[in-house]
């Protein structure tokens, strides 16, 4: 299976859900797609004045094709999450996320032609970053990262984003129904 046609098949999953942008530039490097959730919760007793508590979670998800995923693209992807994801797409430029916001997940997901190097395979499972904003009162934020091997057929996590191995690897199993 390509990583065309592998994204073919994971593209109606997210948009069922996710406001998608395609194609999509993230710092100059160009993405399949960029996917934004957002979610509203609130609870109030017997009018909206007496609000009880409010919390907004948020999703932001990048699509990227590799022939081979590399250290490089590891330690790129920090650099943009660190330099530029976090500090605008979650705290857009302040010290802190809006009041109300519970948490984010920065998802980026990486479609493999080939399977990567020993070395680059225990880099992304280790990875992790993790920000909590005034000890979790204003939420947290935490990064997600899935390699989809379509070589061998493997979805490769880190250990925050081993949630997203089922549905991945379930898409990579299952029957071509987009032809519909």
């Amino acid at each position: 299976m390509t990583s065309a046609e592998y994204f073919k098949k994971l593209l109606p999953y997210y948009k069922s859900m996710y406001d998608m942008e395609q194609p999509y530039t993230l710092c100059g490097t160009p993405c399949l797609a960029h996917g934004h959730f957002y979610s509203h919760s609130e609870k109030f007793v017997l009018s909206r004045e007496a609000k009880l508590w409010e919390s907004n979670n948020f999703e932001h998800v990048f699509f990227f094709e590799k022939d081979v995923l590399k250290a490089s693209d590891i330690q790129w992807m920090d650099a943009i999450i660190r330099d530029y994801a976090e500090p605008k797409l979650v705290r857009e430029g302040d010290t802190y996320p809006d009041r109300n916001h519970m948490y984010t997940y920065l998802t980026f997901v990486f479609l493999c032609g080939s399977s990567p190097e020993k070395e680059v395979k225990k880099s992304l499972k280790n990875y992790h970053f993790t920000r909590n904003y005034l000890f979790t009162f204003r939420g947290w934020c935490e990064v997600r990262v899935v390699a989809v091997d379509l070589e061998n057929g493997e979805i490769l996590t880190n250990r925050t984003g081993a949630s997203l191995a089922k549905l991945y690897k379930k898409l990579m199993n299952s029957k071509d129904s987009s032809d519909n």
